[in-house]
């Protein structure tokens, strides 16, 4: 068996980052779930699917960048909950 690299994660300011965090990334879908008063169960459920949604796309990725992952949640999340996807795809800018 093969050990796969470790995905790189260029980040807005061309910072690289070692590893994808599926942890932080779940994290920052139900903040924002949640803030949008999601039910706490659907808002979990939502957050998992999409962390698993991302993370099996990184897989075959060596890099990505931070918004890659924001173009790939984003259309993930659109099948989920709209009002979330606007959310997470605008997030940082003034809407």
């Amino acid at each position: 068996m093969t050990k796969q690299k470790p995905l790189t994660i260029i980040k807005r300011s061309g910072e690289r980052e070692q590893n994808f965090s599926p942890r932080k990334f779940h994290a920052s879908i139900l903040k924002e779930a949640l803030a949008l008063k999601i039910p706490p169960g659907q808002a979990e459920e939502i957050a998992k699917l999409t962390t698993d949604h991302v993370e099996k796309w990184t897989k075959s990725r060596p890099t990505v960048t931070t918004a890659d992952i924001r173009r790939v949640a984003t259309r993930h999340l659109k099948r989920l909950h709209l009002d979330l996807a606007y959310l997470y795809e605008n997030n940082g800018h003034m809407i």
